[in-house]
């Protein structure tokens, strides 16, 4: 039977130093893996609280333009039916409202940035 030769007093010194050198790297590693892990965590809780941030906010902006053209639809109606009782009739109305909103729809669509640059290539398109 094999017997490990005993150690002298400076080599159980080192093998002292060895064992509580790797004790404590065990457990440097052992933070550094909980550290990563909560990191992970946190990052996977903020991306989740900035997706029900930007859900909610496009929520609202939904709400907010139903409610809004709603309200430009009863407008644009109560105005057409006021032109149409001074001008003596309701078709006169709605004749000058409607050509008011398609005017207005026209000079909107004039302006986008891609007409003013001369660049009328829309996406996709080849230039050859």
């Amino acid at each position: 039977m094999y017997m490990a030769p005993e150690l002298n007093d400076g080599q159980a010194r080192r093998k002292g130093a060895v064992d509580r050198i790797a004790g404590h790297s065990k457990g440097l590693l052992d933070d550094i893996n909980d550290y990563l892990e909560l990191r992970v965590t946190r990052f996977a809780l903020e991306v989740r609280e900035g997706q029900r941030i930007q859900r909610r906010a496009y929520i609202r902006y939904v709400a907010t333009g139903i409610l809004g053209t709603l309200a430009a639809m009863f407008l644009l109606l109560a105005g057409a039916l006021y032109l149409g009782s001074v001008l003596g009739d309701v078709v006169w109305g709605f004749l000058v409202t409607g050509s008011a909103v398609a005017l207005a729809a026209g000079i909107l669509f004039g302006t986008r940035p891609d007409r003013r640059s001369g660049n009328t290539r829309r996406d996709g398109e080849n230039t050859a």
